[in-house]
């Protein structure tokens, strides 16, 4: 286990199928295509909970 202390920001939040890990670098690139998210490249991560689940957590600008 590992705690990290991330800013608060606004976040766009997104799940990859429970378990598959190796969806992980295919949900990634879907993210950094994306034209309509104006990412801000701070504390970006991914997280792992209990019963396989996976979050890829995306620093985004205020609206």
């Amino acid at each position: 286990m590992v705690r990290a202390v991330v800013p608060a920001s606004q976040r766009a939040v997104f799940t990859v199928a429970p378990g598959r890990v190796d969806q992980v670098g295919a949900a990634w690139q879907g993210i950094w295509q994306r034209q309509d998210l104006r990412k801000t490249f701070i504390a970006d991560y991914e997280r792992y909970g209990a019963g396989g689940a996976i979050e890829i957590s995306v620093g985004v600008a205020e609206p």
